[in-house]
């Protein structure tokens, strides 16, 4: 597989990345959820840290 693009005149080919996709269902995710025992308090900090990333 590969990326066609136009660019200055050319055509640029490049490799294409072929990525699998994995659906989850919400009775997945509600299982997921039910077998979390993060506590509230270390949950809240982890999440803190990504929201303050630049």
């Amino acid at each position: 597989m590969l990326i066609a693009e136009e660019g200055q005149g050319n055509f640029i080919l490049r490799p294409a990345v072929v990525m699998e996709i994995d659906t989850y269902s919400d009775q997945d995710i509600s299982a997921w959820d039910a077998e979390d025992h993060l506590p509230a308090k270390e949950r809240e900090a982890i999440l803190n840290r990504f929201r303050n990333k630049p």
